[in-house]
């Protein structure tokens, strides 16, 4: 009998285990200002999406503000122009700061109205008036539209016999067809109802009036602006009391999964200034290398990055020397140009390679005998063995 582990010189044995961290510091982001121009889809009573949102971006370390003096209920986008009742207080609001976001929510049933003219007047016309006035004060500013859902019944009082799907499929096409006339982004709030209704039929989103959002319809409606602003999964974030732990993962997984799978579709960093902009990393990296961080981007632009342990660095290529495991995760990187436009959020997210333990299942064998070993159990790791001869 010997002891194997002191008899063999083991100065080789590593144990390399893949971690796939996540998010487990503050980012530091860049701070984002929002006017919010809507009515009662956006707060209904206690149902409040853009406190919702708010919340949920304080839970990720993050800070945002959000003008809305400007969601006024049963209000109608073109009586925000012209001679317009509100017309006089939204150009105020417009011109009183230097916004990153002006987010749009019209009238529910208009965008799904038959009458292409009618949209045509009474949607789209206000919002190429209000779209010159925002681009006039900040030609950097970008619109968001506010894809709102459909009737849980469908509206019936324009369209007979109407069903949900066929009233969100309009809604759908009225807003798509806008922001691609402008080229600017959406939020696609009613296109994340819809998908939670293929997984859960009997989830219901709609208050008792059957329009109006519940708790679970206002908290999936943030779950898509925080996926849709930060470019992030909303998973593991601030949610309401009201709504279970379950209720909410489901929630914040249906808006990762919308907005997240097709950021194309909803017209992400669409400005040609910032495009090609896919940033990466040498990630992964073994604990005490150096990260580098690459912007992939036009060379004529500015590149700020944020990220983990309140990292900041400027440049189409930063770097972060002896990266510990605290220093992995999301990083956030946002380009500005000439004129000192910004663009919309991107990420990189990265994964550090970290040395694991052996643990000798027995330190005495006899000759002949199997040595066995093991190491800790790392979610998603692959482990790489190496010994003497």
């Amino acid at each position: 009998m010997k002891n194997v582990l002191s008899a063999l010189k083991f100065n080789c044995w590593v144990v390399w285990a893949v971690l796939f961290s996540g998010w487990c510091a503050n980012l530091n982001a860049q701070h984002l200002k929002i006017l919010w121009i809507g009515n009662s889809f956006s707060i209904y009573g206690p149902y409040n999406v853009p406190q919702y949102l708010s919340n949920m971006v304080a839970s990720d370390g993050n800070t945002i503000t959000i003008n809305t003096s400007q969601i006024i209920m049963g209000s109608h986008l073109d009586e925000r122009v012209g001679s317009g009742p509100y017309t006089s207080q939204t150009s105020a609001a417009i011109t009183s700061d230097q916004w990153d976001y002006v987010i749009l929510q019209e009238q529910s049933q208009k965008p799904a109205w038959l009458n292409l003219t009618a949209v045509n007047n009474e949607f789209y016309e206000p919002v190429r008036i209000l779209n010159q006035q925002i681009k006039a004060h900040n030609p950097c500013t970008r619109v968001m539209f506010y894809m709102t859902w459909g009737y849980r019944y469908g509206d019936n009082m324009n369209v007979p016999n109407d069903t949900y799907t066929g009233m969100q499929q309009r809604l759908y096409n009225g807003y798509m067809n806008i922001a691609e006339e402008l080229n600017e982004p959406v939020s696609p709030v009613g296109w994340a109802f819809r998908r939670a209704l293929q997984l859960n039929p009997n989830i219901v989103l709609w208050d008792a009036d059957n329009r109006h959002q519940n708790a679970l319809g206002a908290y999936l409606s943030a779950c898509v602006f925080f996926a849709r602003l930060y470019n992030k999964s909303p998973v593991g974030l601030w949610h309401p009391a009201d709504i279970t732990p379950q209720q909410a993962l489901f929630l914040q997984q249906v808006a990762a999964e919308v907005v997240l799978n097709d950021l194309e579709l909803w017209n992400h960093n669409t400005r040609p200034q910032f495009s090609p902009f896919n940033p990466s990393s040498n990630s992964p990296i073994c604990s005490g290398q150096t990260l580098h961080l690459s912007a992939n981007g036009p060379a004529n632009l500015t590149y700020h990055w944020t990220g983990p342990n309140n990292f900041a660095a400027t440049g189409a290529t930063v770097s972060r020397n002896n990266v510990t495991s605290a220093e992995v995760g999301s990083y956030m990187v946002r380009a500005m140009d000439s004129q000192g436009c910004r663009s919309e959020i991107e990420r990189v997210n990265t994964q550090i390679l970290t040395t694991a333990s052996i643990e000798p299942v027995s330190t005495i064998v006899c000759v002949g005998d199997t040595i066995r070993l093991k190491t800790a159990t790392v979610p998603n790791a692959v482990y790489f063995w190496s010994g003497p001869n």
